[in-house]
C-alpha cells in the first residue's frame, strides 16, 4: 500500500534539509602538518606544504684570535688601532648544488659585532654544496632611494650612515676608527674606511656539503677575521678611503675581502 501524498509532501523537505546540512560544512585543510591548517574546518581539501628550508647565517667576528667589538683596541699591522664602527652588506645569499645550480634567498643583510644571527631567508629544501654570498649590494639596489624603505630595513636610512647619496649608493663596508700612528701606545689618528661602488662587490663561496629538508632551518656559523681585511696596509701611511679619493687603498681591501670569510670549525 502506497504512502499516503501528504507523507511524502512531508519527507521532501526532510531529506532537502540533510543534503543542505552536508553541502555547508566548512572546507579547509584538517591537517595540523600543514602551511594553511584549519582548526575550524569539517571537511578537508586544500592542504599546502612547505617545499622550503629556513636558511640562517651566524656570523663570529675576530681580530686575529680575539673576538671583535666595537671601541677595542687591536693590534693591526703591528699598529695599535681601535676599531669604533664596522659594519658590512651581505646580499645575493644562495647555496648550490651539485650541478652548479644556484638557489637564492632573499634578504640583504647589515652586519655588526653587535648581533651574530642573521635570517638569510627561505631557500628550496634539497641537497647542496656550497653556500655563496655578495659582500655590497647589487646596482639596481645600490642606486635605489633607501628612504623608500621602511626605518627598521637594512636598506633603510641607517644612522651612523650606509649611504653615500642616492646617486653614489650604499657603503658596502664601513669602518671608523683611531690608529696609533706615532707609535706612542695611545691611538690618536682618526681613519675612515668606506669602501662602495658597483664594481667593488664581491662574490664570496664556502664549499661545505649539506642537505636540508622542507620545513627544517639550516645554520652556517661563519668566522669573519678582520685581520685578512687590513692584509698588506700600512696603518702607520693613509688609511682613510671613501673609495674614489684612495683607489690604491681600496684595491687592497677589496682584494681581501674573500679572505676574510671561513667555516667555523
Amino acid at each position: 500500500m502506497f504512502p499516503h501524498k501528504s507523507l511524502l509532501w512531508l519527507a521532501i523537505p526532510l531529506f532537502a534539509l540533510a543534503g543542505l546540512s552536508s553541502c555547508t560544512k566548512k572546507e579547509g585543510c584538517t591537517d595540523p602538518n600543514a602551511l594553511n591548517y584549519d582548526a575550524s574546518a569539517e571537511k578537508d581539501c586544500c592542504c599546502e606544504y612547505a617545499t622550503t628550508f629556513d636558511l640562517e647565517l651566524h656570523l663570529h667576528g675576530y681580530v686575529g684570535a680575539n673576538a671583535l667589538l666595537e671601541g677595542n683596541t687591536y693590534t693591526i699591522n703591528g699598529v695599535d688601532t681601535r676599531l669604533d664602527l664596522v659594519q658590512f652588506y651581505v646580499s645575493n645569499i644562495r647555496v648550490v648544488d651539485a650541478s652548479g645550480t644556484e638557489f637564492p634567498a632573499e634578504n640583504y643583510l647589515l652586519v655588526n659585532p653587535e648581533v651574530n644571527g642573521y635570517d638569510a631567508g627561505a631557500v628550496e629544501a634539497g641537497s647542496y654544496t656550497a653556500l655563496r654570498f655578495d659582500i655590497g649590494i647589487d646596482s639596481l639596489t645600490n642606486h635605489a632611494d633607501p628612504s623608500v624603505y621602511p626605518a627598521n630595513d637594512p636598506l633603510g636610512p641607517q644612522f651612523p650612515p650606509m649611504h653615500w647619496s642616492w646617486d653614489a649608493g650604499y657603503i658596502f663596508i664601513r669602518i671608523d676608527g683611531m690608529a696609533d700612528q706615532d707609535l706612542n701606545g695611545t691611538p690618536e689618528t682618526a681613519f675612515e674606511m668606506h669602501v662602495g661602488k658597483d664594481a667593488n662587490r664581491v662574490a664570496v663561496e664556502i664549499p661545505y656539503a649539506f642537505s636540508a629538508e622542507a620545513g627544517d632551518a639550516f645554520t652556517f656559523h661563519l668566522n669573519v677575521n678582520w685581520n685578512n681585511f687590513f692584509d698588506g696596509v700600512d696603518m702607520t701611511g693613509d688609511i682613510t678611503t671613501h673609495t674614489s679619493d684612495n683607489l690604491d687603498l681600496t684595491s687592497i681591501l677589496v682584494t681581501n675581502i674573500n679572505g676574510m670569510f671561513s667555516l667555523e670549525e
